[in-house]
């Protein structure tokens, strides 16, 4: 097998933003919402608080840029993020101002010291 072969494997694989594994975990959490927030809901967007769930690599968060919990229509709470290969976790909260020296608007504004604006 190639290099060229393998790297459209993993291109083809990374064009599935849907797994059966992200449908099980967005299951679990969205019953673990509606136990614990009987008022909030899930998709489709309302008035009252709404979840966002992409539970494994926020995969659909990243591509459509929106946030973990919407209220009145608005994004008030980024997804939370585990990085685990930098030992970071985080969570944007949009009403709130940041106490960070550096903010950015998605996850595509973050650039690490050992990436570049290429990758």
């Amino acid at each position: 097998m190639d290099y060229q072969e393998i790297l459209d494997f993993a291109y083809g694989l990374a064009e599935k933003l849907v797994t059966e594994t992200d449908q099980a975990v967005e299951e679990m959490i969205k019953t673990a919402v509606a136990d614990r927030y009987p008022s909030h809901k899930l998709p489709p967007l309302t008035d009252e608080y709404t979840w966002i769930v992409d539970p494994i690599d926020a995969g659909a968060v990243i591509v459509h840029e929106v946030g973990g919990l919407f209220s009145g229509g608005k994004d008030t709470l980024d997804s939370p993020m585990a990085e685990i290969l930098m030992g970071r976790r985080y969570i944007f909260i949009r009403a709130l101002p940041s106490t960070q020296r550096r903010l950015v608007r998605t996850l595509y504004d973050v650039v690490d010291e050992w990436t570049n604006e290429d990758m």
